[in-house]
């Protein structure tokens, strides 16, 4: 007895094998249809299909024959693995491949054997379909061909068998998973598949939507950066991911944050992105802790005004803009003898007036300016759109404002007012500076007015 050579490809041949989860299966009625339909047009007494196992051979349908497995070794299934074309052996007895197997020589008492390879679409040959007969036979090309036909047939059960387990499992997946996941068609513009995670996938009706639809539900100023996302995948390389975040709008009308990561499922003859898998998750929640830590990191606790980081961050705009010719200017406001009010009324009396003075501020300065506290007692305003006589008319109000304030002690601010003018186009710092200087002269010629740098 010959054993027979294992195929070059064998470890990639059983993992193909166990991929298709069919061994030590139990019988399924299309398979046993197909063993029993070879075995009557062929006039055969036996017919199986067999997979090729590392050490075995498994029957996963058997006609006319009781056992479930042989071992590899005596299996004339295990030489037919290694043709793409049917293994036929008119009398085994005759075949020194055969003459001494004991198949051949006790029970069954195998003396024809044809078996055609169940080879994969990625060319694996799991086992075959074969006939058996306990007497010398001839097949004819026309009787061949059948044979390799039901075979074909055969794996293309095996592959649809996979197709929907693996649409079983990924639903079932689907189904216990917290994040959406979706597969989407870019061809037809409809959702093929969605769980129930997020209310964009699926249509007015409860049904899966289509790619409009849900384009529908998107915040207005996402849906440029959506579309251009579905021309980034076109170019996107197999196994190539790409994230996009966008707003989507739920079943109350309020806006939810999302984060999606998508991937090319399918191609069309061309390449072009045919199917598109994607996972999405809800993040409400982390952009509004993140919204709100940004806001903490820009604003002054004690006043709520916009601190130091958040004037600065506004400046350098003012600055860009400055050199494009837009103008701007600055008032810096520095409360009076604020040391005194610490020491004589103590730091809760003069957190107070910080708080007094804000208030007058924000209460009396424009929507398209910003106010925010420098620093200590010390305020800032930044004008947009108006020169330095504009903006010192406008700090004036505030000083009358601000000496109008009814706290525990009298309230007066001295104000420095400049503007982005000549050299100073688009140099805000340098504004600042101006404006800083003038509010020293202000402070310096009595307090409770305002001076303008080119005073």
């Amino acid at each position: 007895m010959k054993v027979a050579v294992k195929p070059a490809n064998e470890l990639q041949r059983l993992a193909a094998l166990r991929r298709y989860m069919l061994l030590d299966t139990l019988p399924e009625p299309e398979f046993d249809r197909i063993t029993s339909l070879v075995a009557q047009l062929l006039d055969m007494p036996i017919a199986l299909m067999s997979l090729v196992d590392e050490d075995r051979q498994w029957f996963k349908s058997a006609v006319g024959f009781e056992g479930k497995e042989t071992s590899r070794d005596t299996a004339f299934c295990a030489h037919a693995i290694n043709d793409r074309t049917p293994l036929v052996v008119p009398d085994a007895h005759r075949d020194e491949r055969f003459d001494d197997n004991p198949f051949v020589v006790g029970a069954p008492n195998v003396r024809f054997y044809a078996g055609a390879p169940l080879t994969t679409l990625d060319g694996f040959a799991l086992g075959t379909l074969c006939v058996i007969d306990r007497k010398p036979r001839e097949l004819t090309a026309q009787q061949l061909s059948l044979l390799s036909s039901m075979a074909a047939v055969v794996v293309d059960l095996v592959e649809a068998r996979l197709g929907f387990r693996a649409r079983e499992m990924f639903e079932k997946v689907a189904a216990l998973s917290p994040d959406a996941i979706y597969v989407l068609d870019v061809a037809a513009r409809k959702v093929l598949y969605g769980n129930d995670k997020v209310l964009p996938l699926r249509g007015h009706d409860g049904g899966l939507a289509d790619l409009a639809t849900m384009e529908s539900t998107l915040h207005p100023d996402d849906v440029a950066g959506v579309r251009a996302h579905f021309g980034e995948l076109a170019t996107l390389p197999d196994g190539g991911v790409v994230e996009l975040t966008f707003r989507s709008q739920d079943e109350d009308g309020a806006y939810r944050w999302m984060r999606a990561r998508e991937t090319v499922f399918e191609r069309d003859a061309n390449g072009a992105p045919q199917q598109i898998l994607g996972v999405a998750v809800d993040i409400t929640e982390l952009e509004a802790a993140r919204a709100r830590l940004a806001e903490l990191a820009d604003t002054d606790e004690l006043t709520g005004l916009p601190n130091k980081r958040a004037l600065r961050t506004r400046l350098a705009q003012l600055s860009l803009e400055g050199a494009r010719g837009r103008k701007f200017a600055i008032a810096v406001a520095d409360v009076d003898y604020f040391k005194r009010i610490n020491d004589t009324y103590g730091h809760a009396v003069g957190d107070q007036v910080l708080a007094a003075v804000a208030a007058a501020l924000r209460a009396n300065t424009r929507a398209v300016d910003l106010v925010g506290r420098f620093g200590g007692e010390e305020f800032v305003v930044l004008y947009a759109d108006v020169d330095e006589a504009t903006a010192a008319m406008l700090a004036e109000r505030l000083r009358l404002a601000i000496k109008a304030i009814e706290t525990p002690v009298g309230v007066t601010c001295s104000f420095g007012v400049s503007a982005n003018n000549g050299e100073l186009a688009s140099n805000g710092d340098r504004v600042l500076e101006a404006a800083d200087a003038a509010l020293y002269r202000a402070k310096h010629a009595g307090r409770d007015r305002v001076v303008r740098s080119d005073a």
